[in-house]
């Protein structure tokens, strides 16, 4: 009995993280301490059986336990098979994307949208009807107002792609201008200049929860630093650190336009900040000195 629920017991926790980390190995790594445990519960069953004088309760549950396993893998193989051949994700997920794109200003309907599922990431291409007479500008703004919005709401996809595709209709929605609502997309792509260089502190909260929100929280956090790094926004980075050498924070050197773009552009999706991770921001504009921009 002791065996019994203390696999079941590990059952249940690993699949709380494969299911929070949306891991396939990890769910199979839960079912077979799963698995274990009904073994168990079988030789149980059959012990049981024949001191009661009833045999036949040992085949009985083999054969209740077979298919439970056999279910069960199953399961696992179908979704890690679906993982490796770009399954789509599925329709309540799709459905919410389609929404929010074609919620976004200047976008007149959504023509197409195509995912695919590779681990546990989501690759999605959107294909948006927009109006026909925009400047350039105008049409990149409003693609890159889709791609920003649906990466910040879904975490877990990786790259969303967008193609936009003339329309005759209008984009204009709930009775404000186009240009109006564009401005709220990214000001600072119409201010020009040149990027400043800002200093960002984020403490952590203090709660008892806050370092496993943290790790939680961390590969998004690091996959994002990367694209910003590429991007030539991220100067330098790293953990704030208590007396025991816990991470309490994070440190940030970044370039952008200015404080207003940092804010909208990372901080809106960043996910120390979306997940509950920082309790605090403080951002500080700084001076780098000639001698560092050689």
């Amino acid at each position: 009995m002791v065996s019994i629920l203390f696999k079941e017991g590990m059952y249940w926790r690993t699949r709380y993280y494969a299911k929070r980390l949306n891991s396939s190995a990890l769910m199979a790594d839960a079912w077979h301490n799963r698995s274990d445990s009904l073994s168990s519960i079988g030789s149980f069953a059959g012990i049981l059986g024949a001191r009661l004088g009833a045999p036949v309760l040992d085949p009985v549950a083999s054969l209740v336990i077979c298919v439970f396993i056999l279910k069960a893998a199953l399961d696992v193989f179908k979704d890690a098979v679906g993982k490796m051949t770009d399954q789509a994700i599925d329709e309540k997920t799709a459905a919410e994307i389609r929404s929010l794109a074609e919620a976004q200003p200047g976008v007149v309907h959504l023509d197409r949208l195509q995912t695919r599922v590779f681990g546990d990431r989501v690759y999605v291409d959107i294909e948006i009807a927009i109006d026909v007479d925009l400047s350039l500008r105008l049409a990149h703004d409003i693609a890159q107002g889709v791609h920003d919005a649906v990466e910040a709401r879904f975490p877990a996809i990786k790259h969303c792609m967008v193609h936009m595709n003339p329309s005759d209709e209008k984009g204009e929605k709930n009775g404000l201008q186009l240009e109006e609502k564009l401005d709220k997309i990214d000001k600072s792509k119409r201010r020009g200049g040149k990027n400043m260089t800002f200093v960002l502190l984020g403490q952590d909260h203090k709660d008892p929860g806050a370092l496993e929100r943290r790790m939680a929280a961390r590969p998004a956090h690091l996959e994002g630093v990367q694209i910003l790094a590429d991007e030539g926004k991220l100067k330098f980075g790293g953990a704030l650190l208590n007396d025991e050498g816990t991470m309490v924070g994070s440190m940030m050197v970044l370039d952008y336009p200015s404080e207003e773009a940092l804010r909208e552009e990372f901080l809106s999706k960043e996910p120390y900040m979306v997940q509950g991770v920082w309790e605090t921001i403080e951002i500080r504009p700084i001076r780098v000195s000639d001698k560092f921009n050689k």
